[in-house]
């Protein structure tokens, strides 16, 4: 690879994907402090015609259908049967809103709440991979260009005799470092 060819690929990948990498670093490195954002929720008693059942596509089917009976958009993400026998949940999460959904006291009546995201816990939820195929797809492309970044720019300071001993030292840190960093977590 000639060093003009190398510069470009580091200059399109550093610019096309600053955005999303900053949205990456943020909401990961708050996220690691438990900042998560808010939701905006509400709760509905759906009155039913027979009891819910603890099955999870039969409660995936019901809550889909209630959602668009009621105008909510389904969430982006997968569901999953949460709790044993009585005391269970349905919750199917994804980037814009939750919704879940709960039997209660009274067999006929079944317990759904909604929650909403806030923008900053739409983006991490987009960070957790509960966004829509075109989001994860993204995402992987996003993972592939950073590590071409990073890799274009070590090979462009190890080809410059300037940088050359000072990058491999800085490779050896950097793999100390994140092994014992790894040892002592």
């Amino acid at each position: 690879m000639n060093r003009s060819f190398l510069i470009h690929l580091h200059l399109a990948f550093a610019a096309l994907l600053l955005p999303v990498i900053l949205m990456f670093a943020v909401t990961g490195a708050f996220y690691t402090w438990g900042i998560k954002g808010g939701f905006e929720t509400t709760e509905h008693d759906i009155v039913l015609s027979q009891p819910l059942q603890n099955d999870a596509e039969y409660l995936h089917q019901w809550l889909e259908d209630v959602l668009e009976i009621n105008g909510i958009q389904v969430p982006s993400g997968d569901g999953r049967l949460k709790g044993k026998g009585k005391n269970y949940t349905y919750e199917w999460a994804g980037s814009a809103r939750v919704a879940t959904v709960a039997p209660t006291s009274d067999a006929l009546v079944a317990k759904l709440t909604i929650n909403e995201s806030s923008y900053y816990r739409y983006l991490v939820q987009l960070h957790k991979g509960k966004g829509g195929v075109i989001f994860k797809v993204y995402a992987v492309v996003v993972a592939v260009g950073l590590v071409l970044l990073a890799l274009s720019g070590v090979i462009m300071a190890l080809r410059m005799p300037k940088y050359k001993v000072l990058t491999q030292r800085y490779l050896l840190s950097g793999g100390l470092l994140f092994v014992v960093l790894l040892l002592l977590s």
